[in-house]
């Protein structure tokens, strides 16, 4: 209001200056608001809640030309390496495309697959994984219930968590309201 009401004054007395620091003042507390808000849904839920559960994974023994068949049918740009229940490493659609620029024969995703996998634990709060991978600046990371691997978690699967649980919160807001009436 602060913001709206210094523009307002700013434009009508002709300062410039003065409507440039009220967008600035604006925009700065309305992003404040999103990460608050953002961190106030986040804290609801794990991080076993939001990873794929039916996420599909790769073999060492793959080839790169198998990972461009999932790309091709499948929504999935990341891919966990297993061997049994260990994870090896991890293969994004970025390292395809990067190996099909470079190598010219069919090579096995071991050869491509990134063994540093930043790792979170299941029962750490979506906001805390959030924090986390910003914090190491990664974008998909290794979820884990103790010594297991359940699957992959990215920065992207956590703002459509976070999507989805604003929509439900403002469904029940409204569904509290009509029971009201």
């Amino acid at each position: 209001a602060l913001a709206i009401g210094l523009g307002i004054y700013g434009f009508l007395s002709g300062n410039i200056l003065l409507v440039l620091v009220a967008i600035f003042v604006f925009v700065g507390a309305s992003q404040e608001t999103n990460t608050t808000q953002a961190k106030t849904v986040l804290i609801t839920r794990k991080v076993g809640d939001a990873y794929n559960k039916h996420a599909i994974s790769l073999q060492n023994g793959d080839r790169i030309s198998r990972v461009v068949d999932y790309l091709l049918t499948s929504y999935q740009p990341d891919f966990a390496v297993v061997f049994g229940n260990r994870l090896l490493g991890i293969v994004t659609r970025e390292d395809v495309m990067r190996a099909l620029a470079i190598q010219p024969n069919d090579c096995y995703v071991s050869e491509i697959m990134n063994r540093a996998v930043f790792k979170l634990n299941a029962a750490e709060t979506l906001d805390e994984a959030r924090e986390k991978m910003g914090a190491q600046n990664v974008r998909v990371a290794a979820v884990y219930d103790g010594e297991q691997f359940l699957g992959l978690l990215s920065q992207e699967d956590i703002s459509e968590a976070f999507a989805i649980l604003m929509f439900v919160n403002r469904h029940q807001q409204l569904r509290a309201i009509s029971a009201q009436t």
